[in-house]
């Protein structure tokens, strides 16, 4: 088969997976989002997880993150932030989150 079809058929396949993996996720409670997020990024290959996060509105990214998630990110080091955007499994990024929301919880200290 040629290598540029399978090319063609993989891009199309991939959009529509992206599709069906926000459509999922937007569908749940606010609550719920980052965890399901998470587990069906996991699932998923680095080409796949960069699509779904580009395709992200910026209201969406805030409303999983909450109205101070900048003051938070802002605190963390270096390290911290890296950990958690080159972290492949999601693990760091649902581990930054619950760490997150106990900060926001204790209002935001």
């Amino acid at each position: 088969m040629n290598m540029q079809r399978i090319r063609t058929v993989e891009d199309k396949s991939r959009a529509l997976a992206v599709q069906r993996v926000l459509w999922y996720v937007r569908q749940a409670p606010l609550e719920r989002q980052p965890r399901l997020l998470t587990e069906r990024l996991a699932q998923c290959d680095r080409q796949m997880r960069q699509r779904v996060y580009e395709s992200m509105t910026d209201a969406e990214l805030e409303a999983l993150c909450g109205p101070q998630s900048g003051d938070y990110f802002a605190s963390l080091s270096d390290e911290a932030l890296t950990a958690i955007a080159t972290d492949a499994t999601g693990h760091e990024a649902e581990r930054g989150y619950q760490a997150y929301r106990r900060w926001y919880r204790k209002g935001g200290k």
